[in-house]
């Protein structure tokens, strides 16, 4: 077994999460805030030992991510509900909406 290689509660793997989580950090929401996950593969091959794409691939089979049509596979989150709630259960830190100070 690999380093982040446990299956968890909502099937994800934490190599997956740790997509979603760059991605949800970059507040990519929309297609005009997409990511280049290229940018952060060599750190995530040394990591994890996963080509980037292939779990980019499965996470948008997933209906979790979507690639955006252009020559450099940048992607966004596409689920925005689906992906808090998997990232909350995994205490990744994200909020269930917007604070407002008073």
């Amino acid at each position: 077994m690999e380093i982040g290689d446990n299956p968890l509660s909502c099937g994800l793997e934490d190599y997956e999460l740790d997509i979603l989580d760059t991605l949800f950090s970059r507040r990519c929401f929309t297609h005009k805030s997409s990511f280049n996950l290229l940018r952060v593969c060599k750190g995530y091959q040394r990591q994890f030992g996963r080509e980037i794409v292939d779990v980019a691939k499965k996470l948008s089979d997933e209906g979790y991510i979507t690639q955006k049509k252009k020559s450099d596979p940048k992607y966004y989150i596409s689920d925005y509900d689906k992906t808090r709630e998997a990232l909350r259960l995994h205490e990744h830190g994200v909020i269930a909406g917007r604070i407002r100070h008073l």
